[in-house]
């Protein structure tokens, strides 16, 4: 990738590339015309971080910020227009050709629309300024790729499948080369620009009939004044190498669908969150997930015994191997407070409304449970960001500093989630963490030792990705509250409601969180990374099931697709305003809208394999969540109680812990 976020004669937006059957709708990107200043301008405008970037304080330019607004506001109206124009051909296409595979059936299409609901909530995340262009970048990359491919199953495509002689005029699109008599002769009925390259033992001798040569022109002068035609596009771009310089992404044929993969691998790494990035091999740890298999998917499946039989005892501790205790220890043992039922919310006034149905699931989930247990080697069993339930304590002065804390971090945290080195924490380090402005402790002592080391792995943390000025640890005090462009005061922390919304936030990133990374270890990736294989038409849906064109082979592309199935996510990670978004999904008053959510979480687990897997009745009953299938909403709510203790059970015995789950306002 080269300096302004491109692949140079190698980019198949810019450069014409060797047709490949595969991907065919790369010929038709629309070509770049920077002289027309209308709203597609901003499709193929150059991003110069140090001239587009607005930080978010302007006395550390060099710290958080975003593309320019107007830049944003164009871009994000493009996209969305774009996406209502398929979702339009998506129900001309059922309702003209039923029968026939359509818009609606194509795996890119499927693909690019999730990518670029993901981007577009990337796209208002503060970020550093070479992360926030190269998001920008990417969704417009991704943007004309869809273009090109909407274009191509409506319009070019047919030239493949019919001997149709008419010839469309020529449009201003990138064009191919081939050396394929059959594809040149498509391309130039389709009115795609083909450059045909053919070897000098083709020419036939002098006198014979064969391949017409019109025009011999010096290689030196093939683009000059009486050479080929050329066209301006009014784009100006560099060649020159980053600095510094990106790795080589590819080597092998220029034709193979192996180089296209890899080069959309490679931007998508750059500007997805990391949350399945682990340090391991992605195929390592889901092999050490080998768990013995169960008569019913949605029952526990580690080596306990079944919960049936345990039901009686909800929290079955081991037994300990030390010494009876003495009268005086175990009277102290009786007076202290019991281990929180973390299957359970706390209950409390600033508590959002919990959902029913998942309540229910985690309250089964964790019957039986023994919390002296711990996770599988290689699995990571902390939080992506406090526990809420952490935050709300006895004690008002405590509860009231955590939010504080919380408050003055907030953005920061939401920034570091998303970047390749941040790890989950242990709940006690998130306390830790929230205390830092209110517990104090004696120098050379554990605890003080603890809150140290913490502090040094933020401070850690901000230097890798050069903003450590951004966190003054001897000076916390002087820290704005923030949520987003909201500046928080002492008096609305007091507010009932602002503790509401702060505390869904933190329930909602970290379920998706959470989805994200569970996913990771019982998703069923592409056997080979790369692999050739055919994304023209892919398998049937039939049953309910994902066609092959829909696995994919990279956690980067498999994370756009999680955060993109359930509707209300709408792509992103964060979301991105409390109180509307808290009214949507598995939350939503319409049942019509719930029914959406719960069809999109039963989508991500038919990925999931082995052990993880659903069983057969609720992978055959998960069918009627489709959206427009027939059905009401009394019979569907068995069907959610059993995706939703699904998902709770596959967690519990992946992570070992109780989940952190969707919740209302």
């Amino acid at each position: 990738m080269r300096r302004q976020r491109h692949f140079g004669q190698d980019d198949p937006l810019i450069h014409p590339q060797p047709y490949n059957p595969n991907h065919g709708h790369l010929a038709v990107i629309p070509y770049p015309l920077l002289q027309d200043k209308d709203s597609t301008y901003i499709l193929f405008l150059p991003i110069n971080p140090s001239q587009d970037f607005s930080p978010l304080n302007s006395s550390q330019p060099q710290g958080l910020g975003h593309i320019k607004l107007d830049k944003r506001q164009v871009l994000t109206a493009e996209c969305k227009s774009l996406r209502k124009r398929v979702a339009r051909q998506c129900t001309t296409d059922a309702e003209e050709r039923p029968d026939e595979r359509g818009v609606k059936d194509d795996s890119f299409i499927r693909s690019y629309d999730s990518q670029i609901r993901y981007l577009l909530g990337r796209l208002n995340l503060p970020a550093l300024s070479e992360e926030a262009a190269t998001v920008f970048t990417l969704l417009q990359r991704i943007h004309l790729e869809l273009t090109a491919r909407l274009e191509w199953l409506t319009t070019y495509r047919q030239f493949w499948r019919t001997s149709d002689a008419r010839r469309r005029p020529l449009a201003n699109v990138v064009g191919a080369l081939t050396d394929d008599l059959v594809v040149a002769q498509n391309m130039f009925h389709a009115g795609i620009p083909v450059w045909l390259v053919r070897p000098l033992h083709c020419i036939p001798p002098d006198g014979q009939t064969g391949l017409r040569v019109d025009k011999w022109v010096d290689g030196d002068a093939l683009y000059l004044k009486d050479g080929l035609p050329s066209r301006d596009t009014g784009l100006t771009l560099t060649l020159d190498e980053n600095d510094p310089p990106h790795p080589d992404v590819f080597t092998g044929p220029a034709r193979s669908t192996k180089r296209f993969v890899a080069m959309g691998k490679y931007i998508h790494h750059l500007a997805t969150s990391h949350v399945y990035t682990t340090g391991e091999d992605d195929a390592s740890t889901a092999t050490k997930m080998a768990l013995p298999p169960t008569a019913s998917s949605a029952g526990p499946s580690r080596t306990e015994p079944s919960l049936a039989t345990k039901r009686a005892q909800p929290y079955n501790k081991a037994k300990s191997s030390k010494p009876s205790s003495s009268p005086a220890e175990r009277k102290k043992m009786s007076s202290s407070p019991a281990e929180r039922n973390k299957f359970m919310d706390v209950v409390a006034p600033v508590m959002p409304r919990g959902l029913p149905t998942w309540m229910e699931a985690s309250r089964q989930a964790g019957v039986g449970f023994n919390p002296q247990e711990i996770p599988l080697p290689g699995v990571d069993n902390g939080y992506s960001l406090p526990d809420p339930n952490t935050l709300v304590v006895k004690n008002e002065e405590t509860s009231t500093s955590f939010f504080t804390m919380w408050l003055k971090l907030r953005t920061i945290l939401l920034y570091l989630l998303r970047t390749p080195r941040f790890k989950p924490l242990r709940s006690n380090q998130w306390r830790t963490i929230l205390g830092l402005g209110h517990f104090s402790s004696a120098a050379n002592t554990k605890t003080a030792h603890s809150r140290q080391a913490l502090q040094d792995l933020l401070q850690t943390s901000l230097e890798r990705e050069a903003m450590e000025a951004l966190i003054d640890f001897t000076n916390l005090d002087a820290m704005p509250m923030e949520i987003d462009d909201l500046r928080i005061t002492g008096l609305m922390l007091h507010q009932v409601a602002l503790k509401r919304e702060v505390l869904w936030e933190l329930f909602e990133i970290n379920f998706r969180c959470e989805l994200v990374r569970l996913d990771r270890l019982c998703y069923r990736f592409l056997a080979k990374d790369g692999e050739d294989v055919s994304m023209e038409d892919g398998c049937s849906r039939e049953q309910g099931e994902l066609g092959a064109a829909d696995l994919v082979s990279s956690p980067a592309e498999r994370e756009m697709q999680v955060l993109s199935l359930i509707p209300h996510f709408d792509g992103a990670l964060i979301p991105g305003n409390a109180k509307e978004d808290a009214r949507l999904g598995f939350a939503a008053e319409s049942w019509e809208k719930r029914r959406e959510a719960w069809w999109g979480l039963y989508q991500v687990m038919l990925g999931w394999k082995d052990q993880h897997a659903m069983s057969e009745g609720l992978r055959e009953g998960g069918r009627g969540l489709e959206p427009g299938r027939r059905g009401w909403e009394p019979a569907m709510k068995d069907l959610q109680s059993a995706l939703a203790l699904h998902y709770c059970n596959i967690f519990r015995n992946v992570f070992v812990r109780a989940p952190l789950l969707p919740h209302g306002l």
